[in-house]
């Protein structure tokens, strides 16, 4: 089970994307966003009966398309992301007990 791949956009960015279209499909302007939509995936992923889970950075640290890695069947742009420790909430970075 998994999120996404480095294929695809993050959880955030699709989400963001597949709101504005429909946005456009009705005719509507607003563009309705869910704070934690990548938390929820990630729990779904987390509980499926699946072998192994696994989750991109990207969705962990919450990132939009500003955080995809890849775009296939393109020559430039492609493996540049990067996380940074700033990034980090400290809560992610505490071990578990």
């Amino acid at each position: 089970m998994y999120t996404g791949t480095h294929d695809n956009d993050t959880t955030i960015g699709w989400y963001e994307r597949l709101q504005n279209m429909n946005a456009i499909s009705s005719g509507g302007t607003a563009k309705r966003t869910e704070a934690k939509i990548h938390w929820d995936l990630m729990k779904l992923a987390l509980q499926s009966v699946a072998d192994i889970a696994v989750i991109p950075f990207q969705d962990v640290l919450g990132l939009g398309s500003e955080g995809r890695m890849n775009f296939p069947g393109t020559v430039d742009g492609n493996w540049e992301w990067r996380f940074t420790w700033e990034q980090l909430d400290p809560w992610i970075t505490k071990p578990a007990i």
